[in-house]
């Protein structure tokens, strides 16, 4: 599995390869804990943080959050801060 690293924009989530099989990461390196995962069909845009910080972010470690239609990555990283 790859672990990518970038400044995730919606041009940069459009540009990231498609995976022959599997999936893998990419990551988020202006917000901790917000990352993409890249599957075969789909990009599931990703939090990760810590369940005892329940009122900045939901309290399950890694919620999938966008798995219908078309999101904004901005829009989910304002949710995440």
């Amino acid at each position: 599995m790859v672990d990518v690293r970038l400044l995730l924009t919606d041009k940069e989530i459009a540009r990231l390869p498609t995976p022959r099989k599997g999936w893998y990461l990419a990551r988020d390196t202006e917000l901790k804990g917000f990352f993409v995962v890249v599957g075969k069909r789909k990009r599931t845009f990703t939090v990760q943080g810590d369940p005892s910080d329940c009122q900045r972010i939901s309290c399950s470690d890694r919620p999938g959050s966008a798995s219908q239609g078309r999101v904004e990555t901005e829009s989910r990283r304002g949710q995440r801060g």
